[in-house]
């Protein structure tokens, strides 16, 4: 079977440190049902604590979330123009990027996490009924 050089030069290997496992993926060294189940978090938030998790996760409703979304977006234009202005001005790139930097940290403090305000419009659910069984 010819092989082609970048095979040969690079093998493949399918996932030899097993980062993309799946839960059905089973570890042989473990004779436990409940411990061969290779378990990989679904994000970084899984290894957080409790409470840091649900301050950082929040609650963000619709509406809030679209006008976070356009204010971001205004916030980040006026951002780049006057970390542009002053730096043509003093003619140094290190003090753009400290003022996009300071600026851009800010906006992160102010929206990531999950601050009262972006919650100021919670969605209202109707009350669940009960089904009536028809005979």
């Amino acid at each position: 079977m010819w092989t082609t050089w970048s095979t040969w030069k690079y093998p493949r290997h399918p996932d030899p440190l097993h980062l993309h496992a799946r839960p059905h993926d089973v570890n042989a060294t473990n004779s436990n049902d409940d411990d061969n189940i290779a378990h990989h978090p679904a994000s970084a938030m899984e290894y957080l604590p409790e409470p840091a998790r649900k301050f950082l996760e929040g609650g963000i409703d619709p509406y809030s979330q679209q006008q976070l979304e356009w204010y971001s977006t205004l916030y980040l234009c006026v951002l780049v123009l006057v970390a542009f202005g002053v730096s043509f001005a003093t003619k140094s790139v290190a003090v753009a990027l400290q003022i996009f930097a300071v600026g851009f940290i800010a906006l992160l403090v102010a929206t990531v996490p999950g601050w009262p305000y972006l919650n100021s419009h919670p969605i209202k659910f109707l009350k669940v009924r009960k089904s009536v069984a028809k005979a």
